[in-house]
């Protein structure tokens, strides 16, 4: 996202400046990205916005380097990071603030609390909606959980959406405040009992896949996950050359998950590893991959089409 605004502040420049020299975007298939190229500046009239433009330019040209090899078509993976805010209390777009800040700024005094299902929990200067809320009962720990779902549009970019989940109590106590420039599902409990608790937060990150929170205990104090740490984990028991193609679909009742497999050189739109399938088991106050199934693809003969492209 900080690609997207840094190349629309760049053309707005370059239009500004009109008769600077600027030269077209030079693409290198053999390099990691598109380079764009800039003269160096003027002497005269203009050096200075010239100038301005360069070091945009620079930072442009920085920002699509990090993407480099380890990215998927030019997203960057980092974007799969739990602990990501696009949306901060002052209301602007990615504006430096963290997690905690985030988690400091959600309101569960009891006015608050007494509104949620208007009113948003997060207290922020950005446009906010609630979508909808709700109430989890686990038996495990005889206590009940309430949870909101948040549009947020900030003053200065995109769309974003936040979950707030709490436990409801004497003194509400919030387990988690996240956000996603993709979109969440309501969650839910697929397990409780035996033990073991589980409420699962279905999230998506826009183009990016799964962005899944798993809150699990044993009865004795919350831990967390997420899809990211888990295909993480997962790609470490993979054969080399494959792992994990996002998103990953989660079966909790069933202690399980499924995931397309990436070969090492598919493209980013297509993968052609296989599958592979995993077993969870809960340890202690460890979320543990227990076991895992690859069943590998092996193309054979050519790639055919139906209606063949080129039939008239």
């Amino acid at each position: 996202m900080q690609m997207t605004f840094m190349r629309a502040a760049l053309f707005s420049l370059i239009i500004f400046a009109g008769s600077l020299p600027v030269s077209a975007v030079k693409a290198d298939n053999t390099a990691k990205t598109a380079q764009t190229q800039f003269s160096e500046p003027n002497k005269g009239q203009g050096a200075e916005l010239n100038s301005i433009i360069m070091q945009i330019a620079a930072k442009f040209n920085e920002q699509e380097d990090m993407a480099g090899s380890a990215a998927i078509d030019g997203e960057e993976p980092e974007m799969f990071v739990e602990s990501n805010i696009f949306v901060c209390p002052d209301g602007r777009y990615e504006s430096g603030c963290d997690k905690e800040v985030v988690e400091r700024a959600v309101s569960l005094d009891s006015a608050a609390l007494e509104k949620m299902g208007t009113e948003c929990l997060f207290r922020t200067k950005a446009s906010c909606l609630v979508v909808a809320s709700g109430q989890i009962n686990l038996t495990i720990t005889g206590s009940t959980f309430r949870w909101q779902h948040m549009v947020l549009q900030p003053k200065d970019g995109p769309l974003a959406e936040m979950m707030v989940l709490f436990e409801n109590g004497a003194a509400p106590s919030l387990l988690t405040a996240i956000q996603v420039d993709g979109f969440f599902d309501a969650p839910h409990a697929p397990r409780d009992g035996d033990g073991i608790g589980i409420i699962h937060i279905p999230a998506s990150n826009g183009g990016l896949g799964t962005a899944d929170h798993i809150l699990y205990t044993n009865g004795k104090g919350w831990n967390y996950t997420t899809a990211y740490e888990i295909q993480l984990r997962a790609d470490k028991m993979m054969p080399a050359g494959f792992t994990l193609a996002s998103p990953i679909h989660f079966n909790l009742r069933e202690s399980s998950g499924f995931s397309m497999v990436r070969r090492d050189g598919d493209p980013g739109c297509c993968v052609t590893g296989g599958t592979v399938n995993m077993d969870f088991e809960i340890v202690g106050h460890d979320f543990k991959i227990s076991n895992i199934g690859f069943n590998e693809t092996k193309p054979v003969g050519e790639t055919r089409y139906a209606p063949e492209r080129n039939a008239r």
